[in-house]
């Protein structure tokens, strides 16, 4: 299952996130034409799960690269670069794709602006049930499973729609992961 740095930096912290059930896809959903949205600026920026309880260990130096590709490239200390790509969905909201190695694809609901953004990782079970059964009905998002473990993307269309979920402010996630610019970088 897909372990990108941003998930490293919240199993790192203890936190209870299961890659089960999150939204993924064999293949990219966004690519350079629908996935070239550029929220952040490049430089280096501190991940930490953004519950009250971390601590510094908690948290993960990451350098932001934006690349010709229209791609994010995240890289931490001997780590392999996560590929990241943006789709605004609303007034500082985005659907975020990303990918480690060769792993599968794994998405984000994005929250933020140039210096602050807070990733949460999409998960399955945590969209409305109504949405969820209209994206399956549509062919925009299909499971495996009764309990949702494995929901395989399909269209841009289901992507944005589960993202909106979370934009809205249908669905609560108790796990984002908040990226802020390091202060060296912005002044």
């Amino acid at each position: 299952m897909h372990a990108s740095i941003l998930a490293k930096v919240a199993i790192a912290a203890g936190l209870t996130l299961i890659l089960v059930g999150c939204l993924v896809s064999e293949t990219a959903i966004l690519d350079v034409k629908t996935g070239k949205a550029r929220p952040l600026k490049d430089g280096g920026y501190i991940a930490c799960p953004a519950d009250s309880e971390t601590g510094a260990d908690d948290c993960q130096k990451l350098t932001v690269q934006y690349m010709q590709d229209r791609s994010y490239h995240f890289l931490a200390e001997d780590e392999a670069p996560s590929i990241l790509r943006f789709r605004r969905i609303g007034r500082r909201g985005y659907v975020v794709q990303s990918r480690e190695d060769d792993q599968e694809y794994a998405y984000y609901y994005g929250a933020g602006d140039a210096s602050r953004m807070t990733l949460t990782m999409m998960i399955c079970q945590e969209l409305p049930q109504d949405l969820r059964r209209g994206l399956i009905d549509r062919g925009d998002l299909s499971v495996d499973g009764e309990d949702h473990d494995i929901c395989t993307v399909k269209s841009v269309r289901g992507l944005v729609d589960a993202a909106k979920a979370y934009h809205q402010g249908r669905v609560q996630s108790d796990e984002p992961i908040s990226m802020e610019l390091m202060r060296s970088e912005t002044e």
